[in-house]
């Protein structure tokens, strides 16, 4: 399975895929993003997606525009057979339209207030209703047999024993207080107002002053989703740097981690489940109001954090990136508009239908049909024992256009990557246990006998020899190696800088 956490800045778009006797199936997690435009985001959508792409089931975790803005492009692009949301009463809609058009500048309100309508009748929706009290277990249901309505913990099965638990928490709501700041600014309420007057500018400057005195959205609910399976199940790689951590996931959205007895009450209901998440996003983009460092356990070993470079909330607060890279020292994520940044996890289900190929390829483009027959040839020119194919892989999985072409059994028989300059047309002839690029450094690292070293991008050259455990991130032009459980500097020439690393 590929777990992908896609590089759009101040929004979520997530994505899971697994490929099971030829079938690619696909989970979706939000769409949605201020920071890029309605154009880069469909391009972003229409390069990893071949048009007519099944999605299976799209989840929506609330419905502010950074987190749904997307949608439509999704649509335009793939068939999506279910999309599973929170439930929500009117007034639940009114705020949310609020929030949308005062926030955001977003008037899209048929999603909210008509989805049957808005995804048309040949996608299936399913409501998840607030969770109650009681720690009943839901039933386990197949993602083909969900019905118009469920509980929140419902465990939505999918094939190779994946499940998808989601739980619709309400959340503190701020509609008072902004109701009382109307009132004392402009003697009136909220219901006054129109929502087909919301163009207004009269009004919009109304409702942004009173928006200010309240400091804050106006509903943090949010529907939070668990992705996992058996718990013995590990995640392999990260951005193709080898790892063994737990499989499962959860995603948060925009959840308030802060409301009382919120953590305890999620580590009740997900119960053995809960130590098997070993990744987890961090909500609303590192706000310092929605974060509770308690969520944290032991086991979670991979955080993302999705956010705009220059975003105008200054997210993620430095607080909460300061105590989740303390928990969390080697495998922290920001995922920014940049797509060097994207975060791509590979998680070992069995079988040779897991059999994901991986490659360099600097480009978050699908391939041209040249591109395509010249790495084929190349490939088959070459008597290499087993090749990890996903040559196109760093920002985009378009490995679907080659599994059909390349004998599976060229495939499975060995872990062995092997490094192809497209730039040279050629294979590099020494095999490593695995390759990774960070960013725009001009090293690749590579891993042979368990320790990491690094070779010129361009020569192919061996740079630094093999003396590093593990190589974690790149920032200012170094590279974060560790040596004896010792985190060291190095720059691009291989020289290993004094500093200070915690820092």
């Amino acid at each position: 399975m590929i777990r992908i956490f896609h590089p759009i800045g101040q929004g979520a778009f997530y994505t899971e895929q697994q490929m099971i006797s030829g079938r690619v199936y696909t989970v979706v997690y939000d769409c949605g993003s201020i920071t890029l435009s309605e154009q880069l985001m469909r391009n972003l959508i229409d390069s990893f997606f071949q048009k007519g792409s099944t999605i299976d089931l799209l989840f929506i975790s609330h419905f502010h525009a950074d987190h749904i803005n997307g949608i439509k492009s999704l649509l335009k692009r793939c068939k999506v057979k279910r999309v599973v949301i929170p439930l929500l009463k009117d007034d639940d809609k009114i705020v949310l339209k609020l929030d949308n058009a005062v926030r955001f500048k977003y008037d899209e309100t048929q999603i909210i207030d008509d989805p049957e309508n808005f995804f048309g009748e040949n996608v299936k929706i399913t409501k998840v209703q607030v969770v109650t009290e009681g720690n009943a277990e839901p039933p386990n249901i197949n993602a083909d047999e969900l019905s118009d309505r469920i509980n929140s913990g419902t465990k939505i099965m999918m094939p190779d024993n994946w499940f998808y638990i989601p739980y619709n928490y309400k959340q503190e709501e701020r509609t008072m207080q902004f109701s009382n700041a109307l009132s004392e600014l402009y003697d009136m309420s909220i219901d006054d107002i129109n929502i087909n007057d919301l163009g207004n500018k009269d009004l919009q400057k109304k409702l942004q002053a009173a928006y200010k005195k309240v400091n804050g959205c106006l509903n943090k609910t949010s529907m939070l989703v668990f992705a996992g399976t058996d718990p013995d199940i590990r995640l392999t790689s990260i951005n193709q740097i080898p790892c063994n951590i737990p499989c499962g996931c959860l995603y948060t959205g925009d959840v308030s981690l802060k409301q009382r007895g919120f953590i305890e009450d999620l580590r009740t209901r997900l119960n053995k489940y809960f130590n098997s998440i070993g990744t987890i996003q961090i909500p609303h983009h590192g706000s310092e109001e929605n974060w509770k460092l308690d969520v944290l356990n032991t086991h979670m070993q991979c955080a993302v954090i999705s956010h705009g470079m220059h975003n105008k909330y200054k997210h993620p607060s430095s607080s909460v990136f300061k105590e989740v890279i303390t928990k969390i020292p080697f495998n922290t994520f920001c995922v920014t508009e940049n797509p060097n940044t994207t975060c791509i996890q590979y998680i070992d289900l069995g079988g040779a239908s897991q059999s994901m190929l991986f490659g360099i390829r600097k480009t978050n483009k699908a391939p041209s049909d040249d591109e395509i027959k010249r790495i084929l040839d190349l490939l088959n020119s070459h008597d290499v024992e087993s090749i990890n194919l996903g040559i196109c892989l760093m920002f985009t999985f378009d490995y679907r256009l080659f599994l059909d072409k390349i004998p599976m059994e060229r495939l499975i028989k060995s872990p062995d990557y092997c490094l192809i300059s497209l730039l040279k047309s050629r294979l590099l002839p020494i095999q490593y246990e695995s390759i990774g690029d960070w960013s725009n450094g001009r090293l690749y690292m590579v891993q042979k006998d368990g320790l990491w070293g690094f070779i010129n991008k361009k020569s192919l050259k061996l740079v630094v020899d093999f003396k590093y455990n593990r190589v974690t991130s790149y920032v200012n032009d170094c590279y974060l190696v560790e040596k004896e459980s010792i985190c060291i500097l190095m720059n691009e020439e291989g020289v290993e800088v004094e500093t200070d690393v915690e820092q």
